[in-house]
């Protein structure tokens, strides 16, 4: 092998896949080529030999050209992955946090001005249907999924409460009434946002 890194049989395709391939491969697969091409050239002469060393570092050379766009691709698809998530995870916990920071202030504001019950149930419903327009305007939509399934429980509880005019938590019977209210609500909501979320990846 030529102090250049090559067996100079073929300058230009050595050059190249020196270029393309780890130090230590090339170095192997030149040597394995240049073995081959004496054994070619003493059986079936120097032409014969020198076409098929210059057909198999071609082949050696567009190998490693392939395989390396495929490992940019790889990389690129990866850290794709790793943006969307973290995008995902922002927006959700974002979106989550600033329904908490709504729905303590409307807690509290309720609370000390209007007293108990039924006002902080009203403002924690407010705070709930706020949350679900603000992560869906993030389009975080775990987040979104979440409160709108905390909307459906409290809307149900609330209407079955003050139908029964009881300001305690409900049971027996009312606590079933409720459940199945927040099941069919929950339902209504569920298809309406993945409607509305389809309707965003379509656009």
């Amino acid at each position: 092998m030529s102090e250049r890194g090559g067996n100079g049989i073929a300058p230009l395709l050595e050059k190249l896949l020196v270029r393309v391939l780890p130090s230590t491969y090339a170095e192997a697969l030149l040597g394995d080529l240049a073995e081959e091409y004496m054994i070619q050239c003493a059986t079936a002469g120097r032409a014969a030999a020198l076409r098929r060393y210059r057909k198999e570092a071609a082949a050696a050379i567009l190998n490693a050209v392939v395989t390396n766009i495929i490992k940019v691709i790889q990389g690129r698809d990866e850290m794709r992955r790793v943006s969307r998530a973290l995008a995902f995870s922002v927006r959700n916990i974002g979106a989550f946090l600033l329904f908490w920071v709504i729905a303590f202030a409307l807690v509290q504001t309720a609370s000390r001005l209007l007293g108990g019950w039924p006002a902080t149930e009203f403002a924690r419903l407010a705070a709930c249907l706020a949350g679900v327009i603000i992560a869906t305007r993030m389009k975080a939509r775990l987040t979104a999924y979440l409160l709108a399934g905390m909307v459906a429980f409290t809307l149900a509880e609330l209407a079955v409460r003050l139908w029964s005019g009881t300001h305690r938590v409900v049971q027996g019977l009312e606590a079933q009434s409720a459940v199945m209210g927040a099941a069919v609500l929950g339902t209504v909501f569920g298809v309406v946002m993945t409607r509305y979320f389809q309707r965003g990846v379509a656009a």
